[in-house]
């Protein structure tokens, strides 16, 4: 798994104290780790969103990426789900990895295995805005 992974910070609108104790972030952008084009990205993204929604999920627009945004991929808070089937979700998508938050505290996630690796207090990687001209949103 790319080591890159364990330093993700993420942003997103939502303060961290509207969210409840436990979720997950999800991305369907680069599959295995590959760098894809922006277009096969969004086509890709959709379908994830189109996913949580038939599954019935409640979620919201995260994005995640490196700390100075050279790296950015949109993705999905997911809640009322497992890290399980978080994990089962990624590996549907290509997924090295997902992130499981609970109590504050943010693991990464194999989505082969669901093996969990802690990483810290999320608070400190989490920006309360959303890098969308990086994006292109």
């Amino acid at each position: 798994m790319n080591p890159a992974y364990q330093k993700a910070s993420f942003w997103c609108t939502q303060s961290l104290s509207s969210l409840p104790n436990t979720f997950g972030i999800i991305t369907a952008w680069n599959p295995l780790g590959q760098v894809m084009p922006r277009k096969e990205n969004r086509i890709r993204d959709a379908r994830l969103h189109l996913q949580l929604k038939t599954l019935g999920l409640d979620f919201f627009s995260v994005c995640g990426g490196s700390l100075d945004g050279t790296h950015l991929e949109q993705g999905y808070g997911v809640l009322d789900t497992t890290r399980l089937d978080l994990a089962t979700l990624g590996k549907d998508f290509d997924q090295d990895a997902s992130f499981w938050v609970s109590d504050g505290i943010l693991a990464l996630v194999c989505c082969q295995t669901a093996q969990s690796t802690p990483l810290g207090v999320l608070s400190k990687r989490w920006n309360p805005t959303h890098p969308g001209k990086y994006l292109e949103l």
